[in-house]
C-alpha cells in the first residue's frame, strides 16, 4: 500500500509487516507482529532490531560496533573499535580491552569474571592470571595492584603494586609491606603502623585508638583520636585545627592560611563547608542543601527526591532539575545560550526530549523512571506506552497508538494521513499539491 500525495511511503502487509520511509529523521522502519519486531535504520546507517519484550540489537557502521541486550539488564554483549565485553548480571562478565588488532593478537587486557569466586585473563605486559576462591590464585591488574597472589584465601596472600610489596595472613587481619618509601604492618585490632617520608599513623585496638603525624608542604600536623568519643588535629605552628566529638556527629576545624573553615553539627544535619575562592557549601539536611563553586552549583530539598545541579565543562552547560521519580529535566547547550538537548521526564506519566539535530520524541505513559536507558526504553517502554511520538526540523512527524492500531503521520512535503485498524489510511492534506488543489476548486 503507497500514500499519495507526498505522504509517508508505506508497503506490506500491515500489522503482520510494513515498512515505512519517510519518517523523523530521515529513519526507514521495518514492522512485523503487530510491531513486536521492529528494525530501525537511521539517517546515518545505525540500525536498530527489536523483538519486544525480548531483546534489543544496535549496529553503528562508522565506527562499527554492535550491541546486544536480551531481557536488559540481565544479559547484554557489545563490540566495539576498543572493547569486546558480554555480562550475564550478576554472576559473569567478560571483557577484552584492546583494538580489534590488539585482540587478534592476544596482546588485550582480558578479563573474565564468575563473581564472586572465578576468574581468569591476560593483562599486557604482565601475562595470563587464574583464580579460584577459597583455594587460590593470581589476580593481575586488578583491585589496585599490579599482581595479587592468593593462597587458600583469606589464609594468606601476598600483593605487588609498583615498587611495594605486602604479604596478609588472615586477610584483612595480619600484614606487613614496603617499598623504598613507605611501609606497613598490622595486626589487627590490637597494633597498626603506616610511615612513609612525609607521614606517620599508628592505631591500638583499632578501630578505637589512633595518633598521627604528616607534613603539608611547610606545615606539620598532628592528630589523636579515640573513636569515636573524642579526636583533634592542629598544625604545630598553630596556623590550622580540627576537633571531632562523637564523631562523625560533632565536627569543627579552622585554617588560618587558607581561611577554609568546616562544622558539623549532628552530621548530616547541620553542615558548613567555606573554601574562600573555590567552594562554599551549606546543608540542614533532609530539608536544604546548596553547594557553589565557580563553575558548578549544586542543590538538594528533601533529600533524596528534590535536587538541581548546573556546571560548565568546556564548551558545555549543563542543569538538572529532579524531583524522584515524579519530574526530571536536563538541558545541555553553549554556555549562555539556548540549551540545544532538552529531556524531560514525568513518572510514570510522560517522557519527551529534543536533540541538537531538531529531532525529538516522546512517550505516554513512560514506564522507565530514568534517563538514558535505551535497551530498557526500546524493549519495554515502546511496546507498553499507550502514545508514541516523534517529529524533526523538516517538519515530519509520526504519532503511534498501542500495537500500531492507530497512527498519525506528516511527511517533508507536509502531506498529513491517519491511519486506523493498522491499513485504513486517511488522507487529511497539507502538502503543496492539495493546497494547490483546493485553490482551484474555489
Amino acid at each position: 500500500m503507497i500514500l499519495t500525495g507526498g505522504c509517508v511511503s508505506t508497503s506490506g502487509l500491515p500489522p503482520l509487516w510494513e515498512t515505512e520511509t519517510d519518517l523523523p529523521g530521515g529513519v526507514t522502519k521495518h514492522r512485523g507482529a503487530f510491531g513486536l519486531w521492529e528494525t530501525r535504520v537511521e539517517a546515518d546507517g545505525t540500525e536498530f532490531r527489536t523483538l519486544r519484550p525480548i531483546w534489543t540489537t544496535r549496529e553503528t557502521p562508522e565506527p562499527a560496533s554492535n550491541s546486544l541486550h536480551v531481557f536488559p539488564p540481565f544479559f547484554s554483549k557489545s563490540d566495539s573499535p576498543v572493547m569486546k565485553s558480554a555480562t550475564f548480571w550478576p554472576l559473569y562478565y567478560d571483557t577484552q580491552s584492546g583494538t580489534h588488532t590488539q585482540r587478534e593478537e592476544r596482546d588485550s587486557n582480558d578479563d573474565v569474571w564468575f563473581f564472586p569466586l572465578l576468574a581468569w585473563g591476560d593483562q599486557p605486559g604482565q601475562g595470563t592470571y587464574f583464580m579460584f576462591l577459597p583455594f587460590g590464585g593470581t589476580l593481575k591488574g586488578k583491585l589496585l595492584a599490579d599482581e595479587i597472589n592468593i593462597y587458600a584465601f583469606p589464609l594468606y596472600l601476598t600483593t605487588v603494586a609498583g615498587d611495594w610489596n605486602s604479604a596478609h595472613i588472615l586477610w584483612p587481619l595480619i600484614a606487613w609491606g614496603s617499598s623504598p618509601t613507605r611501609s606497613h604492618f598490622r595486626i589487627l585490632p590490637f597494633y597498626s603502623a603506616t610511615d612513609g617520608e612525609r607521614y606517620h599513623r599508628r592505631s591500638v585496638l583499632w578501630p578505637i585508638i589512633h595518633w598521627s603525624a604528616e607534613l603539608r608542604g611547610s606545615r606539620e600536623i598532628r592528630g589523636w583520636m579515640v573513636f569515636p568519643l573524642l579526636g583533634r588535629r592542629a598544625a604545630t605552628d598553630g596556623s590550622s585545627w580540627q576537633w571531632t566529638f562523637l564523631f562523625p556527629f560533632f565536627q569543627f576545624a579552622r585554617d588560618q592560611r587558607t581561611g577554609d573553615e568546616y562544622d558539623a553539627i549532628v552530621w548530616p544535619i547541620y553542615r558548613r563547608s567555606s573554601r574562600p575562592g573555590v567552594e562554599e557549601s551549606l546543608w540542614i539536611w533532609p530539608f536544604w542543601g546548596n553547594t557553589v563553586a565557580e563553575d558548578k552549583e549544586s542543590t538538594f530539598y528533601a533529600w533524596p527526591f528534590g535536587w538541581s545541579t548546573w556546571a560548565i565543562k568546556g564548551q558545555i552547560e549543563a542543569k538538572r532539575n529532579y524531583f524522584v521519580p515524579l519530574w526530571m529535566r536536563s538541558t545541555t547547550g553553549p554556555p549562555g545560550e539556548e540549551p540545544t538537548a532538552v529531556a524531560t521526564r514525568s513518572w510514570p506519566l510522560f517522557s519527551h526530549e529534543t536533540r541538537p539535530d531538531g529531532t525529538a520524541r516522546g512517550r505516554f505513559p513512560e514506564i522507565i523512571p530514568m534517563f538514558g536507558w535505551e535497551p530498557g526504553e526500546r524493549v519495554y517502554a515502546d511496546l507498553l506506552s499507550l502514545v508514541r511520538w516523534e517529529s524533526d526540523a523538516d517538519g515530519r512527524a509520526s504519532w503511534d497508538g498501542p500495537l500500531g492500531i492507530i497512527g498519525y503521520r506528516r511527511a517533508t512535503s507536509g502531506a498529513r494521513s491517519l491511519r486506523l485498524l493498522w491499513w485504513l489510511e486517511i488522507p487529511l492534506g497539507g502538502s503543496e499539491a492539495d493546497d494547490r488543489d483546493a485553490g482551484e476548486s474555489e
